[in-house]
């Protein structure tokens, strides 16, 4: 355990090399400073680090590390840090990561999944970027995102996040976040293939994809009604699949995934880009009753026939809902996303640091705990392991600073 939480130690210590304060700089006036920026700075993410989903539990936090700044003044700090600039450490965080290889393929293609995500929901008008809605009667205001995600790589990395406007959607939205990862990511490989919901899929964001030269796999659904039914027309009857999945357990189950695919819907419906569709067939046999059930999800793509082999498409569609089943999920049930703002009306900038904390932490986990046991520990068991070695430098007794062979000859003559 000694040996562990030292590699955490020595891990966590690195991460002070992110340009936290170049990127953030103090927003303070010179006088009345009652503790260093760094010391803010430094609570806030030891408090999202350990799973603090408060900011009164990051004042007791930072009071067992000798630090105290209370959740008043924690919460008018956190407001007045812009969100571009927490977005900045982000992406330095994932070049990082990037040029040290952590994020290394587990397949064949660079796959970046794009999804949207609702960050906050309350009774009030809390920024610029709240929609909305009516619920039961009443009104309802709600901040919704959109999530880049690297999920391609062991940790699914999340890469960039962006409000969408309060009066457009995720569809509309879509051309000013591809800009965002083009200007940010462009110059790197990582993307190869870009993936999104159909609530993302019409021809003109495919078209933006493709003139790129980036390769898009979109799922396709009822919004998008003449090529859907085409494509149940063409891939409907098929029953010899072109590749399957193992069979994986799952809560019901046992399931496994089958590929079907066809190049007859190219250039379809003025989509000149278009080059397949592709149908992918769950097969769901409960584990109590062995009775089969059946779920057909299709997608399109501009990778031709050659381009990708149907191993390659049916890894990128399974890749694709890692943004789900990693920081998606994992943000509303470790840190209770869309229950706890911290602070309302910056939502924005607590989303993006979350989504450093979410990374530091998934790169822990599936980089540098080296043993399979570490490596399986739950997210719960990961923080409680940051936060004991952060009680226990607090703790430890400074170190004797080290002698040159001079100073040992002096003290021992």
């Amino acid at each position: 355990m000694q040996r562990l939480r030292g590699r955490i130690k020595r891990y966590l210590e690195a991460q002070r090399k992110l340009p936290w304060l170049k990127a953030i700089p103090d927003p303070r006036k010179a006088r009345g400073k009652r503790f260093p920026w760094w010391q803010v700075l430094q609570t806030l993410m030891a408090g999202l680090l350990c799973g603090k989903t408060n900011l009164r539990g990051m004042e007791r936090l930072a009071e067992r590390l000798g630090r105290r700044i209370s959740d008043t003044q924690l919460s008018r700090l956190l407001g007045r840090i812009p969100k571009e600039q927490a977005v900045e450490v982000l992406r330095a965080q994932v070049h990082r990561a990037w040029r040290s290889k952590s994020l290394q393929t587990k397949g064949g293609f660079n796959q970046v999944a794009v999804d949207g995500k609702t960050t906050w929901v309350g009774k009030y008008e809390a920024n610029a970027a709240c929609h909305r809605q009516r619920c039961e009667g009443s009104v309802r205001w709600k901040v919704h995102v959109m999530n880049g995600t690297l999920v391609s790589s062991a940790h699914a990395m999340l890469i960039d996040q962006m409000a969408v406007p309060s009066k457009k959607g995720e569809s509309s939205s879509f051309p000013s976040f591809f800009s965002r990862l083009l200007q940010a990511y462009g110059k790197t490989t990582m993307l190869q293939v870009l993936s999104a919901d159909a609530g993302i899929t019409n021809e003109a964001n495919a078209r933006l994809i493709d003139q790129q030269g980036i390769a898009y796999v979109l799922a396709l659904k009822g919004n998008q009604p003449t090529l859907y039914l085409e494509a149940q027309r063409l891939l409907s009857g098929l029953t010899k699949p072109e590749a399957v999945s193992a069979w994986t357990s799952e809560r019901q189950g046992y399931a496994q995934r089958q590929l079907f695919r066809s190049s007859e819907i190219a250039g379809f419906h003025d989509w000149n880009h278009l080059r397949q569709v592709i149908l992918v067939r769950k097969v769901l046999v409960h584990q109590h009753t062995g009775e089969e059930e059946v779920e057909d999800r299709y997608f399109l793509t501009n990778l031709p026939t050659g381009g990708a082999t149907a191993e390659h498409l049916l890894e990128m569609v399974r890749n694709h809902w890692m943004i789900e089943n990693g920081p998606h999920w994992t943000l509303d049930t470790q840190w209770l996303e869309d229950d706890c703002p911290l602070n309302a009306r910056a939502i924005e900038t607590v989303g993006i640091l979350r989504a450093i904390a979410y990374n530091i932490l998934g790169l822990l986990r599936s980089k540098h705990l080296r043993s399979a046991r570490n490596r399986a520990r739950s997210w719960q068991g990961i923080m409680e392991l940051v936060l004991g070695t952060l009680l226990l430098a607090r703790s430890s007794p400074p170190r004797r600073p080290s002698q040159s062979s001079g100073e040992r000859a002096a003290a021992a003559a």
